[in-house]
């Protein structure tokens, strides 16, 4: 298991992606008979964009894992091969954009990573050259490694961004460690603990979690994490508790509530013929006149 993955359990379902309340999507998938699996998505949050996503394995051994063209002007893709070391691959990432696309948001930034992800025994690591990065308006190369190590129910893991001059002309910047972070996990079969120190010595910024399976269909867990101060008992923090329920074979529901009782809540029902219909909302039980948010999804599979 890689370092960044150590969470995933929890990710599911109180991560960044685990509730959209504020976004209409519609989405149409398919797999072909030689495995190339298509998918579109009409979104709605603010504006309409619609994307096209493939992933299929080419015969050169080549895995390409998301090829995405979305309207508003972005390219993406990913993809990975062996590189002929055993448990060694090779990864690579670019993305592109419209010059529409690349003013619309400072996050929206070309890229091309090349990396590795390397196994051996109970070591995972992975290392990534962005050659198209920005720090600020400079131009560079950046570094991304990381390391985790599992010794029976324990994970040790730790990650570092590096930025280097970019050697390809622009204004480059200087050679810098701007983030690292180190983190532990215990896990056994039905229960999982994360701990994470964002910049250890410098911020020591702290975030933690637990998951539990208490039962085949109820899984239920809680995060924290802190934000920016001066010292550890000034700064602001964010704890959430939430859970998830399997009601029936074709039918889930999950919820979650911070510390500012702002709660999300989502029904997914499957229908007949493989479809997926999905009901989302956050509500402000603080200020229950306020406009609660709503999200909705329609998942359509051939």
């Amino acid at each position: 298991m890689s370092y960044s993955d150590m969470d995933k359990n929890i990710d599911k379902i109180l991560g960044k992606k685990a509730f959209s309340t504020n976004e209409k999507s519609f989405t149409m998938s398919t797999k072909t008979n030689n495995g190339v699996a298509l998918k579109a998505t009409t979104s709605i949050k603010g504006s309409t964009t619609t994307k096209l996503n493939c992933k299929f394995n080419h015969s050169s051994g080549v895995n390409f894992s998301k090829i995405d063209v979305v309207s508003d002007g972005k390219v993406a893709i990913e993809a990975n091969c062996k590189s002929g070391i055993d448990g060694c691959d090779i990864t690579s990432e670019f993305t592109m954009g419209t010059a529409k696309w690349l003013a619309a948001s400072k996050k929206n930034t070309e890229k091309a990573k090349i990396g590795f992800d390397y196994s051996a025994g109970d070591l995972t690591s992975s290392f990534g050259f962005d050659f198209l990065a920005k720090s600020g308006d400079s131009d560079v190369v950046c570094f991304t490694p990381e390391l985790c190590y599992t010794m029976d129910n324990l994970q040790f893991g730790a990650d570092a961004t590096v930025n280097f001059p970019s050697p390809f002309g622009g204004e480059g910047g200087a050679t810098a460690l701007t983030d690292y972070s180190v983190g532990f996990g215990y896990k056994t079969g039905d229960f999982d603990f994360v701990a994470n120190v964002a910049q250890p010595g410098k911020d020591n910024t702290l975030s933690a979690s637990f998951f539990n399976k208490a039962n085949s269909t109820t899984k239920w867990g809680a995060t924290f994490a802190q934000g920016a101060g001066a010292d550890f008992a000034s700064r602001p923090f964010d704890i959430k508790v939430g859970a998830s329920f399997q009601n029936s074979s074709d039918m889930s529901t999950m919820l979650a509530i911070n510390q500012n009782a702002v709660g999300s809540f989502k029904v997914t029902q499957a229908l007949n013929g493989g479809s997926t219909l999905t009901l989302q909302t956050e509500i402000d039980f603080n200020n229950l006149e306020k406009d609660a948010k709503f999200g909705l999804g329609f998942d359509m599979k051939f």
